[in-house]
C-alpha cells in the first residue's frame, strides 16, 4: 500500500496529460487529479473498514467478507480482494495498529491493537 500511495504522489507531481492504467479507463486532464484523489481516499476508507471489523478477532477470510459487504460487492474473483485486503492488513501490522494474536494459530487471527488487551 505504501508503494501504491507513493505512486499516486509521483503521478500528481508529474502532472501527466493522460494516465493509462491496467484496470481503469484512460484519464485525461482534470479527470486525473480526481481519479488520484479518489484512489487515495479509497485506501483510507478500506483501512477504516478493516479496522472496524478488527474490533473483534478476525481471519483474512473474515476481513475479506466484511470488506465485500461494506464496500462491494467485488464480484466473482475473490483473489483480487484477498490481495488488496492482505496488503492493507500488512501495512496496518507494520504500523502497529493491528496485532497478529497467535503466530501458531491457523488460520491466523488479527485484532486492532487497542482492542487486543480489552
Amino acid at each position: 500500500m505504501d508503494a501504491y500511495l507513493e505512486t499516486i504522489q509521483l503521478l500528481e507531481s508529474l502532472t501527466p496529460a493522460e494516465v493509462h492504467s491496467g484496470h481503469w479507463p484512460v484519464r485525461r486532464g482534470s479527470e486525473i487529479a480526481a481519479f488520484l484523489a479518489e484512489s487515495r481516499e479509497f485506501v483510507g476508507t478500506l483501512d477504516g473498514v478493516i479496522e472496524e471489523r478488527l474490533e473483534q478477532p478476525a481471519t483474512l477470510r473474515q476481513l475479506c467478507e466484511h470488506v465485500d459487504v461494506r464496500l462491494g460487492p467485488f464480484g466473482g474473483d475473490p483473489v483480487n480482494l484477498v490481495f488488496a485486503v492482505h496488503g492493507h492488513l500488512r501495512r496496518l501490522l507494520r504500523g502497529g495498529g493491528v496485532l497478529l494474536l497467535d503466530a501458531t494459530e491457523r488460520p491466523p487471527h488479527f485484532q486492532r491493537a487497542d482492542r487486543a488487551a480489552a
